[in-house]
């Protein structure tokens, strides 16, 4: 019987074919492991690591005559620029430019590899996460991490192969589709996990069901799930539901483990921030991850600031800087902790993808941000990862399409073991009001010239 583990303890291995069958894949992986930390709503570029110096030499004027008219997504145009109040420093021997924002990941320079080459097709929130994720900004494709999940397939029966965790409960721009499988089989989505502590809520069985009644409700799900499927071949959300079932069955022998930080060294647990009240929710998040990663879990994404929190306009200053003392230290503490437990030694591919929202310069609305994002193909995107730049870029901002988040990979020329992604996507206020109604209009006149038409 499919939940037969839960009464006997025993592990019951996947069908052989199926997503969750340790070792089925598409293609000899060559990275084992990626840990996706996604910023967002949208940190600002020419604050934490891309510094615009004629930015700051022209603040307070309008953009040059030569730039011609550039009206923002915010409907601005001749605004006055706005400088970043930032202090610079570089950093390692890569030279790279970063922040009095971000400190402990400026430690980290020289295992950080930016992109400054990503664009977006979209124009508010939904769409640049919906990118970011997905390389569309059109709901229906397949995440990245299911992508990755069907490409490399599991290596652990016991665990998802693609888990979701937030830092707060408030719902991410899209939900649940930035972690579906698209038109692929549902087996391949992500599974959310909250990073509380009980980050696996209801896995173990109450203490007021005896083991009898356990199993018969168990058998009734079962069976009328099996039945349901039969007559219904084409419906893979049953055939996910009931493989559901049975991992978590079989989660309730080793989740347990994973999630339980109570073996963590009093070292490792400052190193990830968990000592410290503003750090200690995303130290935890980070920690859960890169034990999550040591068990064989594919694809770990973190969602820091879920429900844009990081759509800075006005109060970027006090925005930012709460936010990035949240996550500075545990990000670079998993960059430290995954170097120091020999993530470099075995040699791999670490794909590399971004996201970035740009902020836009300019006083009018404050430090707002426009929806300069991603353009990727996630092939393309994950065959390499870009060596970091040992100069600074010195273009003025106001013109620049370079928006870039950064993704690390330990030592990258001789290549790692787990990829971490740091992305943030595209945020604009005004374009998530606007098309509304602009598709309304649309509407309205489609069944305008249809009932003219007819007519």
């Amino acid at each position: 019987m499919a939940f037969s583990d839960l009464l006997a303890k025993e592990i019951v291995v996947p069908a052989a074919g199926t997503p969750l069958q340790p070792g089925v894949g598409q293609i000899k992986p060559r990275a084992k492991s990626v840990i996706f930390l996604f910023m967002e709503g949208g940190p600002s570029q020419m604050d934490l690591y891309d510094p615009k110096p004629l930015l700051n030499k022209l603040s307070g004027q309008r953009l040059p005559e030569s730039f011609g008219s550039v009206i923002t997504a915010m409907g601005e145009s001749k605004s006055p620029l706005l400088a970043s109040k930032r202090a610079w420093k570089q950093h390692g021997q890569s030279a790279q430019w970063f922040s009095d924002w971000i400190p402990h990941i400026a430690s980290c320079s020289d295992d950080l590899a930016v992109i400054r080459s990503c664009k977006a097709d979209g124009i508010n929130h939904s769409a640049g996460v919906c990118q970011m994720n997905t390389g569309s900004i059109l709901a229906g494709k397949p995440s990245l991490g299911s992508w990755i999940n069907y490409g490399i397939g599991s290596e652990n029966s016991n665990l998802p192969a693609f888990i979701v965790m937030q830092d707060n409960q408030s719902s991410v721009i899209n939900g649940p589709r930035n972690w579906g499988a698209g038109f692929m089989p549902a087996g391949y989505q992500g599974v959310r996990i909250t990073g509380g502590s009980e980050p696996i809520p209801n896995l173990n069985t109450p203490e007021a069901v005896s083991a009898d009644l356990q199993k018969s409700k168990l058998q009734l799900i079962h069976s009328v799930n099996k039945d349901f499927a039969a007559r219904y071949p084409d419906r893979s959300e049953l055939g996910a539901r009931l493989a559901s079932y049975e991992m978590a069955a079989r989660m309730q022998a080793e989740a347990p483990g994973v999630v339980d930080l109570t073996g963590e060294t009093e070292a490792t647990r400052k190193l990830y921030g968990l000592d410290d009240k503003t750090t200690e929710g995303m130290g935890r998040l980070c920690l859960l991850s890169r034990r999550m990663v040591e068990q064989g879990v594919r694809f770990v994404q973190i969602y820091h600031g879920a429900g844009s929190k990081w759509d800075a306009h006005a109060k970027i200053e006090s925005n930012h800087a709460g936010l990035c003392a949240s996550m500075d230290k545990p990000v670079a503490g998993l960059l430290k902790d995954l170097k120091s437990r020999g993530c470099s030694k075995t040699p791999s591919s670490s794909g590399a993808v971004n996201s970035a929202a740009r902020r836009c310069p300019r006083k009018a609305m404050g430090a707002t941000i426009t929806p300069q994002a991603l353009r990727c193909g996630w092939p393309a995107a994950a065959s390499k990862v870009a060596r970091p730049s040992a100069a600074p870029t010195t273009s003025a901002c106001a013109r620049s399409t370079r928006p870039c988040m950064y993704t690390t990979c330990m030592r990258p020329s001789s290549g790692c073991s787990v990829s971490i992604i740091w992305a943030s996507p595209t945020v604009t206020k005004a374009g998530r009001n606007a098309r509304p109604k602009t598709r309304a209009s649309r509407i309205r006149r489609l069944l305008g010239k249809k009932k003219r038409g007819a007519d």
